[in-house]
């Protein structure tokens, strides 16, 4: 009977226990030239952030991608650099980038966005 008990609150207790995503609301910055037509991808990409690591999700590959992120105070205290698959990519942040990060810039493509933690 001991047996049963354990079971079930093991299986209740790590149902529990499972980590939670936080999507960031990404939007786009201003075109630098605003006379050429700016059509949108048909599909985005999104990001979303658990503890110390960021979680880039992109429909399609993307040959180089700059991820920059920002303090409050709006200094850059993290920059990446790097090539994203088709899928979701990890970004692993240092415990005192991710204790003070405050927003996230996506460049690729000559298209910027920008998400708030």
């Amino acid at each position: 009977m001991k047996y049963f008990f354990t079971t079930v609150f093991a299986a209740l207790f790590s149902a529990t226990i499972t980590a939670q995503e936080i999507p960031v609301n990404l939007e786009g910055l201003p075109d630098s030239t605003p006379n050429n037509p700016h059509r949108s991808p048909a599909l985005f990409l999104s990001v979303t952030y658990e503890d110390n690591e960021v979680y880039v999700y992109a429909p399609y590959v993307i040959e180089s991608m700059e991820v920059v992120i920002y303090d409050v105070a709006g200094e850059a205290i993290y920059t990446y650099t790097s090539a994203m698959v088709s899928g979701k990519n990890t970004i692993i942040l240092p415990s005192t980038v991710s204790e003070s990060k405050f927003c996230i810039e996506l460049n690729f493509n000559g298209r910027h966005l920008l998400g708030y933690f």
